[in-house]
């Protein structure tokens, strides 16, 4: 599933490309978004689900090229005689794609899969959400109207394919790594010596500070109030300057433990179904959350509420720094990008 170090994977793949081929193992066509162009293949450009990556300008007009790509990666796999994919967008494929996406692997005369999947807890997952939701829009995802269905697309996955699942609390503990879990099963699979490929390169910690996040939604409702769902290129400029500018490690952002349990409660029997069906226990950390949530069913506008510990002075401090005086405004006038917003 998203937001579970699926990014790291996919550098982790790309780092390795050379050493797998010499291993037999190809790695197909691989897309800026590693595969999610070919899970997008599979899944109808109008539906929310339709990863957002592929949604600015002229996405909906994108399913021919998708449906040539699905053609080409699926050649590739029928050439080789082992491969493998990497992209978070299968998780929200429903029981009929993946049914399609199975015919289409024995069309390629694929007889043997293995599902490798990383799951996260709905509460963390939901900060994570909420960051990814806030490069494309001014508004806060709300509890309410939050609801991962683990249960029908594990269940769904493991009706067509052998399954192997990981929490990705256990893999991004200290010591472990979600590439090294990641390539443990790859190696286990294809019954290769996982120490011939190259140890992971240090990825740059994308999350957000609860400062940043403020300032990124700041950005947002003052330039593009009326462009909400669009990841546009000012708004990746303005994160990439913001990030580049940081004085001290990346403070994560907490949810409001209040909110935190809103979420919770919405996915209890998730919770138990997923150790029904997989053994792994995604419950969210206990002291994330207080309350019974029914009070936070719908979430604060403003970031500095949204979370618990954002701090005000750190939050002046970076505006001062970089709101509309840093080197991020020279650069989008320079690049001709504030004509999105003129127009």
């Amino acid at each position: 599933m998203g937001k579970s170090g699926s990014s790291s994977i996919q550098g982790a793949l790309v780092n390795n490309e050379k050493r797998l081929r010499e291993l037999g193992i190809v790695h197909p066509l691989p897309h800026s978004s590693q595969h999610g162009m070919l899970a997008a293949s599979y899944i109808d450009p109008a539906d929310e689900r339709f990863p957002r990556a592929l949604r600015p300008r002229e996405a909906l007009r994108r399913s021919p090229d998708l449906r040539s790509y699905r053609i080409r990666v699926l050649e590739a796999i029928r050439r080789s005689e082992r491969s493998v994919l990497s992209t978070e967008y299968f998780f929200s494929l429903e029981p009929a794609e993946i049914s399609e996406f199975k015919a289409n692997l024995r069309q390629a005369r694929i007889d043997e899969v293995l599902i490798f999947g990383i799951l996260r807890d709905p509460v963390t997952y939901f900060m994570s959400y909420a960051q990814q939701v806030l490069k494309g829009s001014s508004r806060l995802p709300q509890p309410d109207n939050f609801f991962m269905p683990y249960a029908r697309r594990i269940s769904a996955w493991q009706k067509h394919f052998s399954c192997e699942f990981e929490a990705f609390a256990r893999l991004a503990a200290p010591g472990i790594g979600v590439e090294s879990g990641f390539f443990a099963s790859l190696s286990r699979f294809f019954a290769i010596d996982a120490a011939r490929l190259a140890a992971p390169r240090e990825t740059i910690n994308e999350s957000l500070s609860p400062e940043e996040m403020q300032l990124l939604q700041d950005f947002r409702c003052l330039l593009f109030p009326r462009s909400d769902d669009r990841i546009n290129a000012a708004t990746n400029l303005f994160i990439r300057v913001m990030v580049a500018q940081r004085e001290h490690p990346t403070k994560l952002p907490i949810l409001n433990p209040e909110i935190a349990a809103a979420v919770a409660d919405r996915h209890a029997e998730e919770i138990k179904a997923v150790r029904d069906l997989t053994g792994l226990d995604i419950s969210p950390p206990p002291a994330r959350m207080r309350g019974s949530g029914q009070c936070a069913r719908r979430a604060p506008r403003a970031v500095c509420d949204f979370v618990c510990n954002f701090d005000a002075a750190s939050y002046r401090r970076l505006r001062a720094r970089i709101w509309l005086r840093g080197p991020w405004w020279v650069a989008w006038n320079a690049t001709g990008l504030l004509s999105e917003h003129l127009r």
